[in-house]
């Protein structure tokens, strides 16, 4: 009795072979010409001549049983076409990814030949993918351009990279854009500047989706078949042996589903390829734009000791030089003679250094006019013969800075300590300073 049964089913599954092959030869499919699909390859394998796809790969015998016999059983699922099932499992059936209905039984009927009508109104899937090489007078000023009509069209872009070798600047990008903007967004490039090299292919893909969608129903079909043949089986041999199959094509129904991802990515974006470079002789042999390490200066300013106890508050003038490495870093070094009744030589000496910082809410030291900055100062001084250690703070104002000059105003407090015979005291100063770059 089982063997009457698995004999009926498998003259069903039998007819249902001939009918997916009469069915794939009537199927609408693109233009002659167009490359067949290629499981794995996601649609771009080798060209193959046009035509019927191949039928899928025919389950070999159950091991330890003879085809034909009369025990025999030979798997034949994977070639049965969806259409030929019943007719809960006709196209209406099937999802846009030839994604069949869970539900159907196993009917013989073929499908009805598609109409002219149905055939033709499928809309192309156009793979469309261009080059243009574009000469720029400014490549830097061009690519900021560019990317602002990648934002533009709500495209993607893969790749960006810019190159300055000695002054010779080029950039290359690849862009995705959606197809149906890949046109207007062309001329924009085109308008950056003279277009040297343009190639555009657009490659119909509207066959090779089709055939994958074929392939993946007759794929969903036969898993279904199979499934059906696995609850009759009685033997570990035969199940084993179906399971095996099973697990081979619902890899490939992943396969297939990645191909079409793959090829509707493509259809719906455009992937272009722009190149830009320049021959401008300001940016083949840019303008030499020399950076200042050092502003040297010099200082002209008062300076009052007080606090010195028996000696009494005292006031000098003189002059100094200073070295300005950056606002960070500056080191001063003053001279000085008392104002009144002055020695010989200097009355006296200071050498200190110390860093300066810009207020972000004042400017940040980026005006032309007017910066003010605040630091601290530490150093050696040497008042009237009295060797001291001096640290304080410092209080500015950038009255001008370009490029080239910087014209300082600076007042200081500073803290004398070390001598004994005097003890702590204080000295205050005020300088202005020029400085220049180097």
């Amino acid at each position: 009795m089982r063997n009457d049964l698995l004999l009926a089913l498998f003259s069903v599954v039998l007819a249902g072979c001939g009918a997916s092959k009469a069915a794939y030869r009537t199927a609408p499919s693109a233009p002659q010409g167009a490359p067949a699909y290629v499981a794995g390859n996601y649609g771009y394998g080798d060209s193959v001549p046009s035509g019927p796809m191949a039928p899928p790969p025919v389950v070999q015998n159950v091991p330890g049983v003879a085809a034909g016999s009369t025990g025999g059983v030979t798997y034949h699922a994977e070639s049965v076409e969806v259409a030929s099932v019943t007719k809960k499992n006709t196209s209406s059936d099937v999802d846009d990814d030839g994604v069949a209905d869970s539900g159907g039984g196993g009917g013989q009927q073929p499908p009805p030949s598609p109409k002219p009508a149905e055939a033709g109104q499928q809309k192309d899937m156009l793979d469309i993918e261009a080059n243009m090489s574009v000469e720029v007078e400014k490549v830097h000023d061009a690519a900021a351009k560019l990317r602002d009509f990648v934002k533009k069209h709500a495209g993607q872009t893969i790749n960006d990279v810019v190159t300055d070798d000695r002054g010779r600047v080029s950039a290359n990008f690849t862009i995705r854009v959606p197809s149906g903007d890949a046109g207007t967004f062309l001329d924009e490039i085109g308008g950056l500047g003279t277009v040297r090299a343009r190639n555009i292919v657009a490659r119909d893909i509207t066959k090779q989706f089709h055939d994958a969608k074929i392939y993946l129903r007759n794929l969903h079909v036969s898993l279904k078949r199979y499934e059906e043949i696995l609850a009759k089986a009685n033997s570990v041999t035969e199940i084993l042996q179906i399971e095996n199959e099973m697990r081979r094509i619902r890899s490939e129904i992943d396969r297939v589903k990645g191909d079409m991802a793959f090829m509707k990515d493509r259809a719906a974006r455009a992937t272009i390829h722009v190149s830009l470079f320049t021959t401008s002789p300001d940016e083949l042999n840019p303008t030499y734009n020399p950076k200042a390490k050092l502003h040297p200066g010099i200082r002209v300013g008062w300076l009052g000791d007080f606090f010195r106890g028996e000696g009494g508050d005292t006031g000098f003038y003189g002059f100094g030089l200073s070295l300005h490495f950056d606002r960070n870093w500056t080191i001063d070094v003053e001279g000085y003679r008392r104002i009144t009744t002055p020695g010989s030589g200097l009355d006296a000496f200071l050498l200190t250094a110390g860093g300066d910082l810009y207020s972000d809410f004042l400017g940040g030291g980026k005006r032309r006019f007017l910066n003010p900055y605040f630091g601290f100062r530490m150093g050696y001084a040497r008042t009237l013969g009295l060797n001291d250690f001096a640290a304080g703070v410092t209080l500015g104002l950038e009255i001008y800075k370009s490029k080239m000059v910087m014209l300082d105003l600076t007042g200081r407090a500073l803290a004398l300590v070390g001598n004994k015979d005097v003890g702590a005291h204080m000295a205050a100063s005020s300088a202005l300073t020029f400085h220049v770059a180097f």
